[in-house]
């Protein structure tokens, strides 16, 4: 093979509201949670994929967020 192959795996909050997390805090709280249920070491991830973070609190959109990640 020429390449690594990819693995993708996903981790999502329980239902319900996290007024404590700012958009930061929340991204911090799945990665955390992803890393402890998938059983990988940072190191064994290259590649984040994250969704635009203050969207839903009004403070508009930090499309890099995955790069702060």
């Amino acid at each position: 093979m020429r390449n690594s192959p990819a693995i993708a795996a996903a981790t999502e909050m329980n239902p319900g509201r996290y007024p404590e997390y700012d958009h930061k805090e929340l991204h911090k709280q799945v990665t955390t949670k992803f890393i402890s249920e998938w059983n990988v070491k940072p190191q064994d991830i290259n590649g984040v994929l994250a969704y635009p973070a203050g969207i839903a609190q009004g403070t508009g959109a930090e499309i890099f967020i995955h790069e702060e990640l």
